[in-house]
């Protein structure tokens, strides 16, 4: 998904003495601005002496950046504030690419297979959150594991091979179809599926929405039980309400676009807290039943 940075604020430059505000000190050395040059910049009023950067203390132009009230030259605040690309390390000044919580140069969103650059809104799957591969590729990858159960191998063992991975899933969207996703949100991750007793679906917004049943098929085969939700056709699912999430998944079209997290290690953790719930007689908070058809 793509989102763009802060921009450089543009000051008004006043002449010969003309007010932009009542208190005509300074903001800086706090002396009487005269009839002078002066800038008018963030509420207040600065000497154009003193209109300067608050880490370099270079003379700012015009344009400059802001935050929590200082001044910053550009450098000062990419280098301070802003991301760094997942793929280069260098700071993204522009546009940037954005897979959960990497970040990337648009020009290095690109699979490291095939090498093609990777669009908005395209396909994509980040392994190990460092590996990045366009739609196509990470299907080829997908069906070798299946091929891989085929031989001979347990697909428990398979699944164990299963890398952490964040992805954009795209899924045909029929009426005639059967398949069916269960998805399960509570205000606190933790309560998902802890197991501490049987609660109603939440109607506020969710922090946190996971798959929590999914009847698999050719389509469906790369969304698993316990996979974190973070995009439903690019919106980000946070404090979103399940009820509109559900109607969001209903009113997609032709195609379902969902952005998932598999993250093995909470897996792990989640079946095992499954599994003391059900020791105990404990129910799963319940969730939505969202079906794509």
């Amino acid at each position: 998904k793509q989102q763009h940075h802060q921009t450089a604020k543009d000051a008004t430059m006043v002449e010969n003495g003309q007010k932009e505000d009542k208190n005509t000190a300074c903001a800086s050395c706090y002396n009487t601005i005269e009839a002078e040059r002066h800038v008018a910049a963030v509420g207040q009023l600065w000497h154009t002496e003193c209109f300067r950067c608050s880490v370099c203390d270079v003379r700012l132009s015009s344009w400059y950046f802001e935050k929590d009230g200082l001044l910053f030259c550009r450098e000062d605040h990419w280098s301070r504030f802003g991301d760094r690309c997942q793929q280069c390390a260098q700071i993204i000044s522009g546009p940037v690419m954005v897979a959960g919580d990497h970040k990337f140069h648009p020009e290095c969103f690109r699979c490291d297979s095939c090498r093609i650059f990777i669009g908005d809104g395209e396909t994509y799957a980040l392994l190990e959150r460092s590996k990045l591969f366009c739609g196509a590729c990470y299907k080829h990858q997908h069906c070798s594991l299946l091929n891989t159960v085929a031989k001979g191998e347990s697909i428990s063992d398979a699944k164990r091979k299963v890398p952490h991975s964040i992805r954009l899933v795209e899924i045909p969207w029929s009426n005639a179809r059967t398949d069916r996703i269960r998805l399960a949100a509570a205000p606190d991750e933790k309560l998902l599926f802890a197991g501490t007793g049987t609660m109603g679906g939440p109607t506020s917004g969710c922090k946190s929405v996971r798959i929590s049943e999914v009847t698999l098929n050719t389509d469906l085969m790369s969304l698993r039980v316990g996979d974190k939700v973070l995009e439903v056709n690019g919106t980000p699912v946070r404090d979103v309400p399940l009820e509109n999430l559900q109607s969001m998944i209903e009113n997609s079209g032709k195609v379902l676009q969902l952005t998932v997290e598999h993250d093995p290690h909470l897996l792990a953790e989640q079946q095992q807290q499954q599994q003391h719930g059900a020791d105990g007689g404990e129910t799963m908070v319940r969730g939505a039943s969202v079906e794509s058809g």
